[in-house]
């Protein structure tokens, strides 16, 4: 469901935008919402390192690793740091 947001500018710079985004051939809007989605993506962290995850697992998973590796991996990993400090 869409939904509305309602923001205060200068007349100029309201009207300046406008016409920079009819010469890219976009709406007001279009455009606001393509920097809102920048926005997000830059600044969500979450959604950032949920796409990370999502592509070392997807990478994982295709070079044929398994969970049980992972947890493997990681076991090896805090036993060798331990044993380092």
């Amino acid at each position: 469901m869409n939904t509305s947001i309602l923001i205060r500018v200068d007349k100029e710079k309201k009207e300046r935008f406008e016409r920079m985004a009819r010469r890219r051939g976009k709406t007001t809007s279009e455009v606001v919402r393509e920097l809102m989605d920048e926005y997000i993506q830059k600044y969500d962290m979450k959604g950032y390192l949920s796409e990370v995850m999502k592509e070392i697992g997807d990478g994982l998973r295709r070079d044929g690793y398994t969970v049980d590796d992972v947890d493997k991996v990681i076991k090896e990993y805090k036993k060798e740091k331990r044993a380092t400090t």
